[in-house]
């Protein structure tokens, strides 16, 4: 999953911004994993549908596998996302939150109130905030 962060370089903003998305794409996926748990397979008449190809629940074990593979992926997504998180400080932590995971409007205004900066450090803090997360996901 981390490959769809890289395009020439590592995408931290976009990384960054998909926490929310993530967070509810994972909780569908082991929604959808439950529902197809708890199938048995569909019958006709107490028959079980059959094709030439696969029978139902060929298929239905197929795509389990395939839901199983991206759970898998967006796991590893926030475990890596929350280790590096967890070694930011709290500043870093409020700037990124601002600027990119929450999206919050007029961040700038609200990140030089809260913190005291005037413009130019607080983009600096953005930047040092940035490239250090960056290095904490991606070594």
């Amino acid at each position: 999953m981390l490959d769809y962060y890289f395009n020439d370089k590592f995408d931290t903003k976009k990384y960054l911004s998909d926490y929310k998305l993530n967070k509810i794409t994972l909780s569908s996926l082991r929604l959808q994993l439950e529902e197809l748990t708890e199938i048995k397979g569909q019958s006709n008449n107490g028959k079980v549908q059959t094709s030439p190809k696969f029978d139902g629940l060929e298929n239905l074990a197929i795509h389990k596998i395939k839901i199983k593979e991206k759970i898998l992926a967006y796991e590893s997504y926030f475990n890596t996302y929350e280790r590096a998180w967890d070694n930011l400080t709290d500043e870093e932590k409020y700037i990124l939150d601002i600027f990119f995971k929450h999206r919050v409007s007029e961040p700038l205004y609200r990140a030089k109130k809260h913190l005291g900066f005037e413009k130019s450090h607080v983009y600096e803090k953005l930047r040092e905030a940035t490239k250090k997360f960056e290095k904490l996901i991606i070594g």
